[in-house]
């Protein structure tokens, strides 16, 4: 009665509700029915009697072998609900995803699954068959993507290997989603040998100028052995490689290659000058020291952006003294004026600031002598 409708369907559910978990092999029989609607409701109420019964999540985890997809993708669902998201049932969640028919309860599975993932152990196979479906998963559906990237996680330092394939040969959107978790892992398993193979993957994406934002971002996460790739891209021939490069250094702290890099592009063109100063100076003490060395350059032009930048630096640190006294005696007034500004500012002048400040006074510039006490 229960495919009728009216109220002979009515009275059908509501004795089935009486009868309870009396009716566990009813409903399994009735899971077997020729009729997909008698099959799907009757999984409906084994899934239901699963939460409290422990013969009704057996008989739902005994259809995992049913003949008939719908029940197949039911049996996994309330798998996922009942009994745990494992490895296992998460696979099986994932393989739903490949047909019309079963994509719903798939979905609906992994966002389950997403919510406390129970993976005691995973293979490289595990990985390898999950990452492309979850990566395909959500669409536009931001909880969706969610959950396929928690799963993702899940699986640990597996997920290597199939995300590197998705960022090299994936189109888009999942390439994108691949760089995405990528980082994330590369984050929490900074030390793992994945995260070699995937800083090698990147970096050549990011030479290739493909998503620079988000492949400098992945890298940034990836460890200190990164790092230099991201160095190594601040002077790249490509702007937004540039940009890229130079604002994942922002999030850094500071490291020889990145400094020299940026210290470098301050002779760039303007947008990236500009912005490699801005990070130079948020680096504290190194990025201090860097900027006053840059006052010795030959290169007029950055010498002058490197001066401007040093009026940001809120203290200077003595390492950076020895280049600004020596910058005193520029021929550039320009540098002068910046080294001038920069030693008067410290708190406590050695000798050596002391007297350079003296011959200061008696600078042959104006602009110079002004800008003494």
């Amino acid at each position: 009665h229960l495919r009728r409708v009216g109220s002979r369907g009515d009275a059908a559910g509501e004795t089935l509700d009486i009868l309870g978990a009396s009716a566990i092999g009813g409903l399994v029989k009735a899971a077997g029915h020729v009729s997909q609607p008698i099959r799907v409701e009757a999984m409906r109420r084994l899934d239901l009697l699963a939460a409290s019964s422990e013969p009704a999540r057996l008989a739902v985890n005994e259809r995992s072998a049913s003949p008939f997809a719908d029940v197949r993708a039911a049996s996994t669902l309330s798998r996922a609900r009942t009994g745990g998201a494992t490895v296992e049932v998460v696979r099986g969640l994932t393989l739903l995803l490949d047909r019309a028919e079963t994509h719903e309860q798939g979905a609906a599975g992994v966002r389950t699954a997403a919510e406390a993932p129970a993976f005691e152990t995973v293979t490289a196979g595990d990985a390898e068959a999950m990452v492309p479906r979850l990566l395909s998963f959500g669409g536009e559906d931001d909880i969706d993507r969610r959950s396929a990237t928690a799963l993702i996680e899940a699986l640990g330092p597996f997920a290597f290997r199939p995300l590197v394939a998705a960022v090299t040969k994936a189109v888009e959107p999942e390439r994108r989603r691949a760089l995405v978790v990528l980082g994330r892992l590369g984050a929490k398993y900074p030390d793992d040998p994945g995260v070699a193979t995937a800083r090698d993957a990147l970096g050549a994406e990011l030479v290739a100028a493909r998503d620079p934002a988000l492949v400098a971002d992945a890298l940034a996460r990836c460890g200190a052995p990164a790092r230099p790739l991201l160095a190594a891209a601040v002077g790249s021939r490509h702007a937004d490689v540039r940009r890229a490069a130079i604002t994942a250094l922002r999030g850094l702290p500071a490291f020889p290659e990145g400094v020299a890099a940026l210290a470098e592009a301050l002779g760039a063109g303007r947008d990236t000058a500009d912005a490699s100063a801005e990070v130079l100076v948020s680096l504290g003490s190194d990025g201090a020291v860097a900027l006053a060395e840059a006052l010795l350059v030959s290169d007029m032009g950055l010498r002058r952006r490197a001066g401007r930048a040093l009026e940001g630096v809120p203290a200077l640190p003595e390492a950076a003294y020895p280049s600004l006294i020596q910058a005193m005696r520029s021929k550039d007034v320009a540098v002068r004026m910046a080294a001038t500004r920069a030693l008067v500012r410290v708190p406590t002048k050695t000798a050596e600031i002391q007297e350079a400040l003296v011959r200061a006074k008696r600078d042959k510039s104006a602009l110079v002598r002004r800008l003494l006490p």
